[in-house]
């Protein structure tokens, strides 16, 4: 697991707790009377008579308070938040994985026992019942107060910095193994496409160069900070270049050329259109650049069946990832053809 996958589970476990405020808020409450009785029992064995007799009084008035918090079925309005809680806590921690320690991975041992004990205690309402119900819903607040400080901890050590006055960072990540001269070449990549694209958009890229802020091997997963607005389109090349790959591959069985629509190329024009750049400008700098943006690409892309871009998870469809395996071949967007014509207005983009 990356840190930006833990990052992301982290956050999933904040929402997890944030989805079910009145079951936490209750769990809070019984474990704070668990608490107060123990501090009651603590005291007996060195209390008189008399002041015991008025501590075991005590003792009695905060069960039968929950007695009758129980009986008026306030709980039956939270306890159906268990369920999806325990699933929750199963995905998340199924996601972990190796990375589980084992407090946390007794979570959902623990969420299970709560609601045994739960269910014996509304069962007849026997004082021994409701204290064994308080008692796990100490233990387990005690973990979650436990688990949900760590993650703040972790997050607080994983997440970044605010970026400054327009910049951004952009999260690219790939499923693909990539050695060390893969890793070099996808830097490389990226370094050219953000250099082209600062080009097109008339962005200094002296004043916004694109730095590595976080770079984790393996596969390859990369925290990328430059111009909010280059890294945008950057985005948006890498989404429209994946699922041109992905849909080619499906219709020709394998990648040899752009054809002359290509999408990614397509694209790339419209959205410097849209913000109001020069069609000739644009049409010449890619006209210039159309084989390294190809190469660039497939350098990127290569072999990849699953691309993050920040949150956003882009996935070939399940044969498509079969048949990849199974040709061993990686996918090219650049096929024997060096040369595309590109559209150089609307109308025959649409030819």
């Amino acid at each position: 697991m990356t840190t930006f996958e833990l990052l992301e589970t982290l956050e999933e476990l904040d929402r997890a707790f944030a989805n079910q405020p009145q079951f936490f808020a209750f769990l809070k409450y019984l474990a704070v009377d668990w608490h107060n009785i123990r501090t009651i029992s603590d005291r007996l064995p060195y209390t008189d008579r008399p002041s015991a007799g008025t501590l075991v009084d005590q003792v009695n008035s905060r069960i039968t308070n929950i007695i009758t918090l129980l009986k008026a079925g306030r709980p039956s309005r939270i306890f159906p938040a268990v369920v999806p809680i325990k699933n929750d806590m199963q995905r998340i921690l199924a996601s972990l994985g190796a990375n589980l320690t084992e407090p946390i991975s007794r979570l959902p041992v623990l969420i299970e026992q709560f609601e045994a004990s739960y269910e014996n205690a509304i069962r007849d309402y026997q004082p021994s019942q409701i204290l064994a119900l308080l008692g796990k819903s100490a233990e387990l607040q005690d973990l979650l107060d436990s688990v949900r400080q760590t993650a703040q901890f972790l997050k607080s050590r994983l997440s970044f910095e605010t970026p400054g006055d327009g910049l951004e960072y952009l999260i690219f990540g790939l499923d693909s193994s990539a050695n060390s001269d893969d890793v070099v070449a996808k830097l490389a990549a990226l370094n050219r496409l953000y250099a082209l694209l600062c080009q097109l958009l008339d962005v200094s890229s002296a004043s916004f160069p694109l730095k590595i802020v976080r770079l984790e091997t393996g596969s390859f997963w990369a925290v990328l900070l430059g111009s909010g607005t280059v890294l945008a389109l950057l985005k948006d090349l890498i989404k429209s270049g994946f699922g041109y790959l992905h849909r080619n591959y499906t219709v020709e069985g394998r990648l040899t050329e752009i054809p002359r629509k290509v999408e990614v190329v397509r694209s790339f024009f419209n959205l410097g259109k849209e913000q109001g750049f020069d069609a000739e400008r644009i049409n010449k700098i890619a006209n210039e650049s159309l084989i390294l943006i190809g190469d660039d690409m497939n350098g990127l892309l290569s072999r990849a069946s699953r691309v993050t871009l920040n949150k956003e998870v882009l996935e070939a469809p399940t044969h498509i990832q079969e048949r990849l395996a199974a040709s061993g071949e990686p996918r090219l967007i650049n096929g024997p053809s060096s040369q595309v014509d590109v559209p150089t207005s609307d109308e025959d983009a649409d030819k």
